[in-house]
């Protein structure tokens, strides 16, 4: 990946209010302890259930490759980063940044601050640390029967859901929607880090969850290699199973196959990312200047939509 030679200003980035006043609950509604364990259980219709993996690049292994994961302590917020590799030329780990931006976000989400408030705080802490770097970065989080992203640059998500009526029982699930990328041309994605883009122009969208939705959440290792054709045959061929689509199934049995699609994809990623002579979706988007798979870190967080007990 480019990465951005020219230091952008970092301008006020505006918050987002709630539309419903928890202060209000604590005087009026609860009076306990557990106060706000209550509330973001009252807030929310739906709880995520997350399976991960973060397969390095093969010459990254030993260093943990250069992608972050983000899961938060409720396991509401989710996210990745992909430091910018082009550090590398420069003698600087890609890695660094990316981790470092992304335990800060982490440490902000913890503290219930919002996603825009979480990146800008971490943005900031960093940049006074003087770290350089840059990163995309995807970030999730779940309110109510809704999910809230912010994005910049070509890490993404995607929203698998249930067909009522399939036309194939054995394939219930399809591809609803993906997040769009930003990228400044083919290969340059916008980042957020040193000489990066703006925190403000950060790409925001709500989606609408069902229960059993699926998401994947990854870094382009993932999406560069593998079309959306076969991510979704690859949701159905762990999803579809009867004990899995059952009402209730236990917790751990969701736990065990989010985990389990989420290092079949990251394998299947970067075997295709190894093989010069496979049509992949970089391959593509290159105009076919680009031959084969893109090896790179695999990247992904495999997400089941549970209702609340």
């Amino acid at each position: 990946k480019k990465l951005q030679t020219q230091m952008l200003p970092l301008r006020h980035l505006s918050l987002s209010t709630k539309t419903l006043s928890t202060s209000y609950l604590k005087e009026n509604i609860f009076q306990c302890h557990n106060f706000n364990n209550i509330v973001k259980n009252f807030l929310h219709k739906y709880q995520f259930i997350n399976g991960f993996s973060l397969l390095p690049h093969p010459e990254k292994a030993d260093k943990g490759g250069e992608d972050a994961i983000l899961i938060s302590e409720d396991n509401k917020t989710i996210g990745v980063a992909d430091g910018v590799g082009g550090w590398a030329e420069s003698g600087i780990d890609p890695g660094l940044y990316a981790k470092g931006l992304v335990k800060y976000v982490k440490e902000g989400i913890d503290k219930q601050l919002s996603l825009e408030v979480a990146l800008k705080n971490a943005y900031d802490k960093i940049t006074n640390e003087g770290l350089p770097g840059s990163t995309t970065m995807c970030l999730l989080t779940l309110e109510e029967d809704k999910i809230r992203s912010l994005n910049i640059g070509d890490s993404q998500y995607k929203i698998f859901r249930l067909e009522e009526n399939p036309s194939n029982p054995s394939n219930p699930y399809s591809l609803i929607y993906s997040s769009p990328v930003q990228e400044f041309q083919f290969n340059f994605p916008y980042q957020i880090g040193s000489n990066g883009d703006m925190l403000e122009q950060a790409a925001h969208h709500v989606q609408e969850i069902k229960h059993k939705d699926i998401i994947m959440t990854g870094t382009d290792g993932i999406f560069d290699n593998i079309f959306d054709e076969f991510l979704t045959y690859y949701v159905n061929s762990h999803f579809s199973k009867p004990h899995v689509l059952d009402d209730g199934p236990p917790k751990v049995l969701l736990e065990t196959t989010c985990k389990d699609l989420a290092n079949f994809v990251s394998k299947k990623a970067s075997i295709i990312g190894a093989n010069p002579s496979i049509q992949t979706p970089f391959e593509v988007k290159s105009n076919f200047s680009f031959l084969g798979g893109k090896l790179d870190d695999s990247t992904v967080i495999i997400t089941y939509v549970d209702e609340m007990v």
